[in-house]
């Protein structure tokens, strides 16, 4: 990788572009969308600003505005919304207080016949430092003295150090020097694989598997319609230095993702981790409960509508995590797990356990909330968990063994002719048996409301 950088390099703020045609920037995601030209990339910068700006908070293109109408904008102008945004707070307030620190490089491409480069990776970082120009230069204008104790100041005020470490930024040049488009495109997807893809700077979950999904589609010969196959597997392992990892659950979720969208299920960015853990559940695959094809990833018109159903996409940000009626199915991806283990139950090999978690099940997907139970057990709701209930009943049939077993004891004695039993005729493990049935048997009645 280190033939294709050149040694580093400071360039104006204002010659590096952002990448509309960055994953983080692919607006909904959408695969279809065309991609931007060379000449065409100075005019999408405000427009990849405001998408960050939006992204965001509704008020972020407020920034900086008159303070006395927004008494505490100093601490507030851009919120945190981390299901909805890129991040930026921490960036645009790190760059704030102490200015920019190359820690990491940004790679950039010489945009050919301009005097300007084009962001391959750092798009967050210089986007911050973008904003954050145009913020100090209209708080400046307007008066604005650096800090935060009064309606006149503002921590977005730069000092001079702090301005200086932005209006230049250090970036390492990727050498794109006689590489045709295809060449080209290999080294940015080799620095955007080991950046994103590796270990070092790893992109969320949706804009990575995406980048995957299109680079997948799009290699000779493109597809228009997915289907797994193992040389264009190969080529991505290669492309985005993945090494041994498997492209196989980022194809998979992103396929579902798309189909959910083009559905028209209200699904969002931020729930593709919950998505993705449904979908590529090998015991809910398996099983049957979710029919996925094995070739394209395309889920059936059934298992679409169940994971709508599972992961409440029509009013989920409503959804309290432990409500007593309103309650999320699946909290969080790791959900998923215990819901996997209700629906392999279906097939133990005891009948009754087979019968309990089918009882179990119905009552999670339920719509009746008089019927319906949490999947795990929630400390406002005042029904106990279905996991929860499983795992006792197990329990319940390791008590029944035991107590089968002390019978068969107490037969034996009886034929001897001693039909009294005694401590000293249970071995160890027996006495501790009895010792418990006290307790065993008060979780007894509860599960089967014996008083």
């Amino acid at each position: 990788m280190k033939e294709f950088l050149k040694p580093p390099v400071k360039i104006s703020l204002e010659h590096l572009l952002l990448d509309p045609n960055n994953p983080r920037f692919a607006e909904d995601f959408n695969f279809a969308k065309k991609r931007i030209a060379d000449d065409e990339i100075k005019a999408q910068q405000q427009k990849i600003i405001d998408h960050f700006k939006n992204a965001e908070n509704d008020d972020f293109g407020g920034l900086g505005d008159d303070q006395e109408d927004h008494p505490d904008s100093s601490d507030s102008l851009i919120e945190d919304k981390p299901d909805t945004n890129y991040g930026l707070k921490p960036l645009v307030d790190s760059i704030a207080a102490i200015g920019f620190v190359p820690i990491d490089k940004p790679v950039v491409a010489k945009i050919s016949g301009t005097d300007d480069y084009l962001v391959i990776e750092g798009n967050r970082r210089i986007c911050s430092c973008k904003i954050l120009l145009s913020m100090h230069d209209k708080l400046v204008s307007e008066g604005k003295k650096r800090g935060t104790s009064n309606q006149g100041e503002s921590k977005y005020v730069l000092t001079d150090e702090q301005l200086k470490s932005i209006s230049e930024i250090e970036v390492v040049e990727l050498d794109l020097d006689g590489a045709d488009e295809d060449e080209r495109d290999k080294r940015i997807r080799v620095i955007l694989g080991v950046r994103h893809h590796g270990s070092l700077l790893p992109w969320e979950p949706l804009p990575s598997a995406y980048n995957i999904y299109r680079k997948y589609m799009t290699m000779e010969p493109k597809l228009t319609e997915f289907v797994w196959n193992n040389k264009r597997v190969q080529k991505v392992l290669e492309i985005f230095a993945l090494g041994n990892k498997s492209p196989r659950k980022a194809l998979a979720s992103y396929v579902a993702y798309r189909q959910l969208e083009e559905a028209e299920f209200k699904v969002k960015p931020a729930w593709f981790s919950l998505i993705s853990e449904l979908v590529t559940n090998a015991k809910l695959k398996s099983l049957g409960y979710l029919d996925v094809d094995s070739s394209t990833f395309k889920l059936s018109e059934d298992s679409l509508s169940k994971v709508d159903l599972l992961c409440q996409f029509e009013n989920r940000d409503e959804l309290s995590p432990d409500a007593k009626e309103n309650f999320k199915i699946l909290k969080d991806p790791k959900s998923v797990k215990n819901l996997a283990k209700i629906v392999a139950a279906q097939n133990h090999e005891d009948e009754s356990v087979q019968k309990f978690a089918k009882g179990l099940l119905s009552k999670i997907e339920s719509d009746d909330p008089d019927y319906r139970i949490p999947l795990e057990t929630l400390k406002n709701h005042p029904k106990q968990g279905a996991v929860d209930a499983l795992n006792e009943f197990l329990n319940s049939l390791k008590w029944v063994d035991q107590l089968e077993k002390l019978i068969t004891q107490l037969n034996s004695k009886t034929k001897e002719g001693n039909p009294e039993l005694k401590f000293e005729d249970f071995g160890g493990n027996d006495a501790i048996w009895l010792d418990n049935l006290d307790k065993q048997l008060v979780v007894f009645r509860r599960m089967y409301d014996i008083s």
